[in-house]
């Protein structure tokens, strides 16, 4: 038997070399080479006639036109060697009898693939994990019924299986910006910019523990790991379920790339998705969620994770961006698809700390096409900022201040001093036209503890205000700010 041959997966690898690091007489040799003789006779024996892969698609009939689109990319599909499950979630009637119509017209070959599988209650996560159990396939991926995949994405997780077998699978992904519109069919979906590069690098376990640049149509994961090992999705979760299921698969599996782009994930910015369907609070609950479990999971890092982390701080010293101690405040930048959480530029060490305390770099060569910038002081509220100037200097040198007036702000304005009150505060900067940065520095002066008599300024404005609209009285600044209004008047008893 080839005492090397069994699934390259992380924790395999990891037993390999305990196998042959420590002494043959202990406890622990016996237990590794117990667990990699059942991995080498699994690994030897014969392939189930079950399809290959399972590919599993939630919908809610919201969107048929859509759904149409998704299945018809996996009808292109080169490799057929595919299942389709489509977990109707909680479908009405009507709705059911759309979906089963839709797989009707479906060619023969692919409705013999397909199945239809009800699912009653639970949040979005649940139809993942009735799919999941009733998946035949060695691997399972999920594909949305609004997204597309090109012709070889079977097919190329099925030639990575040929390595990887047992490693998650992953390919890159261009993004799309897209946007639905009316007429004789409501909803019809088109494209309204050119696909972006955003999610074409390969998978990184370090960064990932942080935030999540693996669309989960881009992988496919080993359904050893689901039905073996007990990785299942996480129920609670109404948002973030995919990265919780990536993150705690991949600690054990490991992760396989390929820069194949093999899927377009359709970026919607006029109708329903996930980020549109669940507030901020809800997004920070379960990523506190889920940071709070990778903290408590012993994790066995992959061969060559360590290099690549030695070799992200040798770079950023070199770009003067690190510096030990430092606040590693975020800038953020819109290059025209919004303001997200990759796009950050890292704070460096300023020249003059007492007039701009927080300087920005674009990188060696500075960023092309910046429509705005995004200032995060603080996380939490509760503080004020005063003598706000940003300076933008370009590719070429030239640089241009903004002050108070040029910017939108969640906070409120007194005067030449922005107040605070909630958590999440921004400042924000949108560009005329579009502007090649190479830096951005900002000087201003925060007290992180409100003064009496500025809370006593915000609340007597925003109570004595009687041309107030009404989304803004619906507002959490103002009825908080009326809150401590009331409360005041009766413990302290101002008149």
């Amino acid at each position: 038997m080839n005492q090397n041959k069994f699934a390259p997966t992380t924790v395999n690898e990891y037993f390999a070399w305990l196998e042959q690091t420590v002494d043959h007489d202990s406890a622990l040799y016996q237990a590794a080479h117990g667990y990699l003789e059942k991995e080498r006779c699994t690994a030897e024996g014969p392939m189930r006639d079950d399809p290959f892969l399972t590919v599993v698609t939630r919908t809610q009939a919201k969107r048929p036109d859509m759904l149409t689109e998704t299945l018809l990319s996996l009808t292109g599909q080169s490799n057929t060697n595919f299942e389709l499950l489509v977990m109707g979630h909680n479908l009405t009637e009507d709705q059911q009898r759309t979906v089963e119509g839709m797989i009707s017209d479906l060619p023969q070959w692919m409705r013999e693939k397909t199945r239809l599988i009800p699912v009653v209650g639970g949040t979005r996560t649940t139809p993942l994990n009735r799919g999941f159990d009733a998946a035949k396939g060695r691997y399972i991926a999920v594909l949305d019924d609004d997204d597309l995949v090109f012709d070889h994405w079977v097919e190329t997780f099925y030639e990575m299986s040929k390595k990887y077998d047992g490693k998650i699978l992953h390919t890159y992904t261009v993004i799309q910006d897209w946007e639905t519109v009316g007429g004789d069919f409501p909803n019809t979906p088109r494209a309204v910019g050119a696909p972006k590069n955003t999610y074409c690098c390969d998978f990184d376990l370090m960064g990932e523990l942080t935030l999540n640049k693996c669309p989960l149509c881009a992988l496919a994961f080993p359904a050893k790991a689901f039905k073996q090992l007990g990785i299942r999705y996480e129920e609670s979760l109404t948002t973030t379920e995919d990265w919780d299921f990536l993150m705690r698969t991949a600690f054990i599996t490991g992760v396989a790339d390929n820069p194949e782009i093999t899927f377009l994930y359709r970026n919607w910015l006029n109708a329903e998705n996930s980020a549109s369907l669940h507030q901020r609070e809800e997004w920070i609950k379960n990523y506190k969620f889920i940071v709070d479990r990778f903290s408590k999971t012993p994790i066995v890092m992959p061969v060559g994770s360590l290099d690549k982390v030695y070799e992200k701080i040798l770079d950023q010293e070199n770009d003067g961006i690190y510096t030990e101690g430092e606040d590693m405040t975020e800038l953020f930048y819109n290059d025209g698809a919004g303001f997200s959480q990759e796009k950050t530029w890292c704070r460096k060490n300023s020249e003059e700390p007492s007039k701009m305390p927080y300087v920005y770099t674009a990188g060696k060569h500075g960023a092309k096409g910046i429509c705005g910038i995004r200032f995060d002081p603080l996380q939490y509220g509760a503080f004020s900022l005063e003598n706000l100037l940003i300076r933008v200097i370009d590719t070429d040198g030239e640089s241009k201040d903004y002050t108070l007036g040029d910017v939108i702000t969640n906070g409120y304005v007194l005067g030449e001093t922005i107040v605070f009150l909630k958590n999440d505060p921004q400042i924000v900067l949108n560009f005329a036209t579009p502007i090649n940065v190479k830096e951005v520095q900002i000087g201003c002066k925060i007290h992180e503890h409100l003064a009496d008599e500025t809370v006593d300024a915000v609340i007597a404005a925003l109570a004595s205000t009687h041309s107030l609209s009404d989304s803004t009285k619906r507002s959490l600044l103002y009825r908080g700010a009326r809150k401590i209004y009331r409360i005041s008047k009766r413990v302290l008893r101002i008149k």
